[in-house]
């Protein structure tokens, strides 16, 4: 252990640090206070000694108090940090009794890298919040690891925060810029970014403003990066934007923030401008807050002269998911929780063309009640004989083969409420309708149902009461009759409303 001397136990004064799954950051010590562990086969086997952990190939050391790291998080890690087969990544819990380090503490942690590099590793990832903190006259835990042991260490400036899905952000408030460096030995270190593994867009982002000319403010969030009028307050761990994983492929834009969901459309393709082509193309615009982005993403793809693609809701996992589970757009209620995931997940707006027309968004990820089969086309299911449901951003819509057909919008996106249209302005409606419209909803399950409203735009030929007494048996607290007409949606061949 004779080495372990030049990495000096207490270096980095820093504060408390930690991770966390859903934007709750979990204790994760630091390089002022790491966990406890004994190496695979070697160093320190006292009686009592805590065991260093492997989750599908991530080494976990911690102290035998510490539950920081529950091991369906630790294995998430493992799926994502999987894609580099070349490094091993080793996480630092906390100390005995959650204080700073002493002598077994770091023994036990060097005696984990003395068997790593016995067995030919190369390169480690230390997460290790605040181990990268490289001063000139406070060389980091890295850095000393690095020298000491020959081994290439990626190691956080900051805060390390475990992401759902398993990607590992660095965050910190004290300055701007945090991220994961890279210690050779006996060279400089280099800067690899805020996510690990980095995504394919993360260089891209090196184009983006922190600041619009407008006036909003860029912040860097582990999907991406949110854009928030200036007067807002800046994202924290513990708020949703922080629980969107990070998609390796594709970057997100959450436009605006709970309560403050004033960004305009030029300072969201101002952004965007600041990518190169590809990822641009590949990028996904999200709601930050409650706002539905329909009309922005439309103005946007104007302005940029391409399409954009504009997701419904917020992209987050439940709790618990499998393994690759993808995550589903989910609407934020005003209680700033989710609420409901809409059935048509995103839409591509396109650009108007020379003459001015504007295209009919097109829905891309369509998620129809999984419980219903049947029905020929993309997003519609057969109910009955006569009834069919097509999925629209906003919630469903019945209707009949015969009759006029709904479009894929329907009315804006609610978080409040899911929308069943029933019918077309001024179609018959019979009482073959409630069946059909019963099914639906009782495959709906009680969390939807309890948010849904019944949007009559046809006539009840047999009067309202047989309706009302469906919407109270289902638990549907909300009927709304739009009895007048109202301006149509722009034709694929008109322009942008004014």
């Amino acid at each position: 252990m004779s080495r372990w001397s030049s990495v000096m136990p207490g270096r980095g004064r820093r504060s408390g640090s930690g991770t966390g799954r859903r934007g709750t950051a979990r204790p994760a010590g630091g390089a002022n206070g790491t966990g406890n562990g004994t190496a695979n086969g070697t160093g320190n086997r006292g009686v009592g000694g805590p065991p260093v952990e492997d989750v599908d190939g991530v080494l976990l050391v911690r102290s035998v108090e510490d539950d920081s790291f529950p091991l369906d998080v630790v294995a998430e890690v493992a799926g994502a940090v999987g894609r580099e087969e070349d490094v091993v990544t080793v996480i630092v819990g906390s100390a005995a009794g959650g204080g700073g380090p002493d002598a077994d503490h770091w023994a036990r942690l060097g005696a984990l890298l003395d068997s790593l590099r016995a067995r030919g590793t190369e390169r480690v990832r230390l997460v290790m919040s605040g181990a990268g903190d490289d001063r000139p006259d406070r060389p980091s835990v890295a850095r000393r690891i690095a020298d000491a042991w020959e081994l290439e260490v990626t190691a956080p400036d900051g805060a390390v925060l475990i992401t759902p899905g398993g990607a590992l952000f660095v965050h910190g408030d004290s300055r701007p810029g945090c991220a994961w460096w890279r210690f050779a030995p006996g060279a400089e270190p280099r800067k690899a970014g805020r996510r690990a593994p980095a995504p394919v867009w993360e260089e891209a982002l090196d184009g983006v403003p922190a600041r619009t000319a407008g006036g909003c403010v860029v912040d860097r969030v582990p999907a991406g990066v949110m854009i928030r009028p200036a007067g807002a307050p800046g994202p924290a761990p513990d708020d949703l934007c922080f629980s969107v994983p990070v998609d390796f492929e594709r970057l997100t834009v959450l436009v605006g923030a709970p309560q403050a969901e004033d960004v305009a459309a030029d300072e969201v393709a101002a952004v965007l401008k600041g990518l190169p082509e590809e990822e641009r193309a590949r990028t996904r615009l999200a709601p930050g807050g409650r706002r539905d982005l329909l009309r922005l993403g439309q103005s946007v793809a104007d302005l940029l002269g391409a399409e954009v693609e504009v997701l419904t809701g917020l992209p987050l996992l439940d709790d618990h998911a499998p393994p690759g589970t993808p995550p589903r757009p989910t609407l934020v209620g005003l209680d700033g929780r989710p609420s409901w995931r809409p059935f048509v997940s995103s839409v591509v707006c396109g650009p108007v063309d020379s003459e001015g027309r504007a295209p009919v968004p097109r829905p891309v990820e369509l998620h129809p009640p999984d419980w219903i089969l049947g029905g020929g086309e993309r997003g519609t299911v057969r109910l009955t004989d006569r009834w069919q449901a097509t999925v629209t951003r906003a919630g469903l819509a019945l209707w009949t083969p015969d009759g006029p057909r709904p479009g894929p919008l329907g009315p804006a996106v609610d978080p409040e409420v899911c929308a069943i249209e029933l019918g077309m302005p001024g179609q018959p409606l019979d009482d073959s309708l409630l069946p059909a419209l019963s099914r639906l909803v009782r495959g709906l399950g009680t969390d939807v149902r309890s948010r849904t409203t019944l949007l009559v735009r046809g006539r009840l030929l047999a009067g309202d009461g047989a309706l009302r007494r469906l919407a109270a048996e289902h638990g549907i607290p909300g009927i709304r009759y739009v009895t007048a007409g109202r301006p149509a949606r722009p034709a694929p061949g008109a322009g942008r409303p004014g």
